[in-house]
C-alpha cells in the first residue's frame, strides 16, 4: 500500500485533493477482499438487489422525507436504472463464480515410488538399472543423503546384491523412494507402464491447491469413496493468528469458509463414512450448528475432549484453558465405528464382582476344586470353561469374606511365596496391580478353608481385562507434536485413534487442511489409502519430505507402538503415491482472454449489458485449432499450460480411475481409451470454455 501511495503521489498533481488516510483505507479494503473467497459462490445479483431494496425502503419510510408524485416516479426510474446496473455488474461476479467452480487442470504431477514396488514387476529390475544410470540420478542421490536415507560413502552399486539369478535388491535399500521429478519423461513413463491398474496400486495422492478448488475438482473421481475425513482448520481467531494459515476470518466469514468446503466433503464421504473437525472455544458453538445443518443433528456422534498444545498460563478472569475438541459426525446412521481400548493405568485397575442379576442353570461353579453357589436371584457371569481359563490367567480370584485373604491360581501352590514370584514376573497380569509384599496373598491349586483365618465364606472377584474402553475423553494422549517444528502439527497418536476407530485397511482417508502431513503419514502406516490437500509452500518443504520418510521407514510417532510394528516396520515399509498441483483461480484469471466490448453503445437498441457479456470471449479458445476438412477440433494444451497432466485431469473430470497411462494415451477403469492428441472438445470444454 505504501508503494502504491508513493506512485500515486508521483503520477498525479491532484493527489493533494485526496485524504491520504481515506486512500489507505480504500486500498486496505480492496486487499482484504482479494484475500477471502466468502463472497464467491454467492448470488451477487440477488444480494445487490436486496441491499438496494433495503436502502430504498429505508429512504421512503424516513419520517423527514416528503414525496409527491414526481418524486415517486423519479425513485421508480432510479430503481429501474439501478437494477440494470446491478444486472451488468452481476455478470462480472457470475463469471468469477464460474471460474471459481470450474474443474481445474492438473499441473506439475510426479510420482514417488520405492524400489521394491518397481522390482516386483516383471521387468522391474531392468527398469531400476535404467533409473540408476539415467540423467538425474545424482540429484536423487543428493536428496536421499539430505533425508538421511544413505551415508556419504553410498555407491549406486550398493543397491543390488549379485546372485546366481542376477541382480536383486539389497534389503537395506529396498525402500529408497524414487521421485520422478528428477528424471525425464521417458523414465517416468517406463515406471508407470509397469502398472496395469495404476490408481488402485497407488497408496495416496498429495494435492497442492486451495482446498475448495481441490475438493470441487476431485469430486467426480472420489465421490462417495472416502471413509474418514479429519480436518484441523484454522481456528476462528480473527487477527490473533500465530501460525502459517491466513486466518483473517471471524465468525460469519470463517463459517462460510468452512461451509463451502464441508458441503463438498459430505459428497466425498461414503454412506458408512465419518468426519472429525478440530476446534477450540473460539468456534465450538458455531461449528456444531454448522455441522448439524450439513450432516444432520441425528448424525452427531461425539464432542471429543483433547489436549490443548499449551496451557494459557496467566489468563485473567477465567479458568485456564487446557482443552480443545473434535466434533465427530457420521454420513448416515449406518456408519462404521469400532471400539478402541487402551491399557489401564495402575489407578484404573479394579477387581469387580462376578455376579449378575437373574437365575441360570446350572447355578454352581468350581473354583480351586471348591463348589460355590451364587446368592438367590443371581448367577455367575461365565460358564465353567471360561472360569477355568480366567483362573489360570489370573483374571479371577477368591477373597475370604472374613479376613480379606486373597487366593490366586498357582500350579506349585507356593502359598505366601506366590506374591514374590508375581513381583519378579513382569509379564504377569499382576504387573498392573499395586500388590504389596505384606498383603495376605496365596497361590493355590486346591482350596478348602481360608489358610489365614479358617473362614469358609467367599467372594469371587473378576478383573475384566488389562484394557479399558476409550471414551470421548482423549486427554490421555498428546494432541499436538513438535517433530517437524510445524506450529500446528497434530500428533500421530491422535490421528491413529481417529483412523482406527472409523476405517479399515485400504479405506481412503482425507485431510484437506493437511498442515504438516500427520494425517497422511498415519494413514499410510496403518495401511490406509489417503488424500492430502495443502496450499502452503510447506507442501514441498515439510509434507513431501515427510511422506518420503514414511515410505523409507519412519521410526517416530506411532511406529513405536506394538500394534503398528506388526504391519509397518523396517522390513515392510515402502509405497507408491502421486503428487501434483492444481490450476488455481488466479491462474485462470491471468490466462483467460476476454474481448473488449462497448456495453452502452446504441442506446436505442437492446443494450449489451442485458446480454451475457462474456459469451463471445475466447477464454482458453486460443488453444484450439480447427480442422475443417476432418470436422475436428484439435487442442494445443501447451498454449494453456506447458505441464498439464492430461490423464489425471481427465480422470478427475469424468470421474473414472486410471487403469493404465502412457505418454500417448490413458485407459480408464471401464476400458475407455483416450488418446491425448485426439481429445473430444465437448469432453474438455468445461476446462477451457466455461459458460
Amino acid at each position: 500500500i505504501e508503494d502504491i501511495l508513493k506512485k500515486v503521489k508521483k503520477s498525479t498533481k491532484a493527489f493533494g485533493s485526496y485524504k491520504e488516510q481515506e486512500l489507505k483505507r480504500a486500498l486496505g479494503i480492496f486487499r482484504k477482499q482479494s484475500e477471502v473467497d466468502y463472497f464467491i459462490n454467492k448470488n451477487a445479483e440477488k444480494f445487490l438487489k436486496e441491499q438496494f431494496d433495503m436502502f430504498l425502503k429505508s429512504y421512503v419510510l424516513d419520517d423527514d422525507s416528503i414525496f409527491d408524485e414526481t418524486r415517486l416516479k423519479q425513485l421508480k426510474v432510479m430503481k429501474e436504472i439501478a437494477y440494470k446496473i446491478i444486472d451488468f455488474v452481476a455478470q462480472f461476479e457470475d463469471e468469477l463464480v464460474k471460474i471459481w467452480n470450474k474443474p481445474k487442470f492438473v499441473l506439475n504431477s510426479n510420482y514417488v515410488i520405492t524400489l521394491d514396488k518397481i522390482a516386483k514387476k516383471d521387468i522391474g529390475i531392468k527398469v531400476i538399472e535404467e533409473i540408476l544410470n539415467a540423467n538425474g540420478i545424482e540429484n536423487q542421490i543428493k536428496e536421499w543423503k539430505e533425508l538421511g536415507f544413505i551415508n556419504d560413502d553410498f555407491k549406486v552399486s550398493d543397491i543390488f546384491i549379485n546372485t546366481s539369478n542376477g541382480n536383486e535388491l539389497n534389503p537395506k535399500y529396498q525402500f529408497l523412494p524414487i521421485d520422478t521429478k528428477y528424471f525425464d519423461e521417458e523414465i517416468k513413463f517406463k515406471i508407470l507402464e509397469l502398472f496395469d491398474d495404476l490408481d488402485n496400486e497407488l497408496d495416496g495422492w498429495l494435492i497442492k491447491s486451495e482446498n475448495y478448488q481441490a475438493l470441487n475438482t476431485i469430486l467426480p473421481k472420489f465421490k462417495e469413496k472416502v471413509q474418514t475425513i479429519y480436518i484441523d482448520p484454522p481456528f476462528n481467531l480473527g487477527t490473533n493468528a500465530d501460525f502459517l494459515y491466513d486466518v483473517k476470518y471471524k465468525d460469519a466469514t470463517w463459517l462460510t469458509l468452512l461451509e463451502n468446503r464441508l458441503n463438498l466433503a459430505k459428497e466425498l464421504l461414503n454412506e458408512k463414512g465419518s468426519i472429525f473437525v478440530r476446534c477450540d472455544y473460539n468456534g465450538n458453538a458455531y461449528v456444531k450448528l454448522l455441522m448439524n445443518d450439513i450432516f444432520g443433528e441425528d448424525n452427531f456422534r461425539n464432542e471429543i475432549l483433547i489436549n490443548r498444545k499449551r496451557q494459557s498460563i496467566g489468563t485473567p478472569n477465567k479458568f485456564e484453558v487446557e482443552s480443545e475438541y473434535l466434533y465427530f459426525y457420521s454420513k448416515s446412521e449406518d456408519y462404521f465405528r469400532r471400539d478402541l481400548y487402551k491399557s489401564r493405568s495402575l489407578t484404573d485397575f479394579k477387581w469387580t464382582g462376578f455376579l449378575k442379576q437373574g437365575d441360570r442353570n446350572p447355578p454352581e461353579r468350581v473354583f480351586f476344586g471348591k463348589v460355590l453357589y451364587p446368592p438367590k436371584g443371581q448367577h455367575f457371569s461365565l460358564v465353567q470353561e471360561k472360569v477355568d481359563k480366567l483362573l489360570k490367567e489370573h483374571f479371577l480370584r477368591l477373597k475370604c469374606r472374613k479376613c480379606g485373604a486373597i487366593y490366586y491360581w498357582d500350579d506349585e501352590e507356593s502359598k505366601e511365596n506366590f506374591i514374590n514370584k508375581i513381583l519378579r514376573n513382569k509379564k504377569d497380569r499382576f504387573k498392573y496391580l499395586d500388590i504389596k509384599p505384606e498383603s495376605i496373598v496365596y497361590g493355590v491349586k486346591k482350596l478348602d478353608k481360608c489358610l489365614n483365618c479358617g473362614g469358609d465364606e467367599w467372594k469371587v472377584e473378576y478383573l475384566t481385562s488389562d484394557k479399558v474402553k476409550i471414551t470421548d475423553n482423549w486427554k490421555d494422549i498428546p494432541s499436538y507434536s513438535d517433530n517437524f517444528k510445524f506450529p500446528t502439527e497434530n500428533s500421530e497418536q491422535l490421528l491413529k485413534r481417529v483412523i482406527l476407530s472409523t476405517s479399515n485397511e485400504n479405506d481412503i482417508i482425507l485431510d484437506f487442511f493437511l498442515g504438516s502431513g500427520t494425517t497422511t503419514a498415519v494413514a499410510h502406516k496403518l495401511g490406509r489409502k489417503w488424500i492430502g490437500v495443502e496450499m502452503g509452500e510447506h507442501f514441498y518443504t515439510v509434507v513431501l519430505p515427510r511422506m518420503k520418510k514414511v515410505l523409507f521407514y519412519d521410526k517416530s510417532g506411532i511406529s513405536k507402538d506394538d500394534d503398528v510394528k506388526e504391519k509397518y516396520n523396517q522390513n515392510s515399509a515402502g509405497g507408491f503415491f502421486k503428487y501434483y498441483e492444481l490450476e488455481q483461480y488466479e491462474d485462470v484469471l491471468r490466462k483467460a482472454v476476454y474481448e473488449p466490448s462497448e456495453p452502452f453503445r446504441n442506446y436505442d437498441e437492446k443494450p449489451i449489458y442485458q446480454q451475457y457479456v462474456f459469451l463471445k470471449d475466447k477464454k482458453f479458445l486460443d488453444a484450439l485449432e480447427l480442422d475443417i476438412k476432418n470436422k475436428k477440433v484439435k487442442i494445443d494444451f501447451n498454449k494453456i499450460y506447458p505441464n498439464i497432466d492430461l490423464a489425471e485431469t481427465l480422470s478427475n473430470l469424468i470421474g473414472k480411475k486410471i487403469k493404465k497411462v502412457t505418454e500417448d494415451y490413458v485407459i480408464f477403469e471401464d476400458g475407455e481409451k483416450i488418446e491425448f492428441d485426439n481429445i473430444d472438445f465437448n469432453l474438455i470444454k468445461p476446462l477451457i470454455w466455461w459458460q
